[in-house]
C-alpha cells in the first residue's frame, strides 16, 4: 500500500541484477560468414572467438535474416566479385535492417547474453 506523498517503489528481481554471462561484440568481417565475436572468457570457451549464428539457439528465421545481411554486406564491399556499393537510400535501409535484427536476436538471446554493437551499429539499442 503507498502512502500518499511517497513515491511508488519498483521491486527489481534478482535477473536484473544478473550481470550476462556471455559477450559477443556485433560487427560484419567480410567474407567470413561471421558478425558475432567473443568478447569475455565465458563465450570463449564455450564459442571460441568467432561465432557462427548457426550455434546458439536461434529460431531458423532469424538466423536465415542475419545470414542475408551477411551476404548483403559482402555483395556492398565486394568480398566475393566486384563491390556493388550502395546508394545514400540503400545504405539507410541496409543499416535500419540491421539495427532491427540485432534488436531481435538481443530479444532471442535473453538476458544471459549481452551484444557490444560496434560500428555503424554502436549507439543504436533497442
Amino acid at each position: 500500500m503507498q502512502t500518499l506523498g511517497m513515491p511508488a517503489v519498483r521491486s527489481i528481481s534478482a535477473d536484473d541484477l544478473r550481470e550476462p554471462v556471455y559477450e559477443f561484440r556485433f560487427f560484419f568481417e567480410s567474407g567470413t560468414h561471421i558478425c558475432l565475436w567473443s568478447a569475455n572468457e565465458n563465450a570463449r570457451q564455450c564459442f571460441d572467438y568467432p561465432v557462427s549464428l548457426r550455434d546458439l539457439m536461434l529460431p531458423r528465421d532469424l538466423t536465415l535474416w542475419g545470414e542475408a545481411l551477411m551476404e548483403r554486406w559482402d555483395d556492398a564491399v565486394g568480398w566475393y566479385g566486384p563491390p556493388m556499393p550502395w546508394n545514400e537510400g540503400e545504405e539507410a535501409h541496409f543499416h535500419g535492417e540491421v539495427s532491427r535484427f540485432l534488436d531481435a536476436l538481443e530479444r532471442a538471446l535473453g538476458r544471459e547474453y549481452r551484444l557490444i554493437r560496434c560500428g555503424p551499429w554502436a549507439g543504436s539499442s533497442g
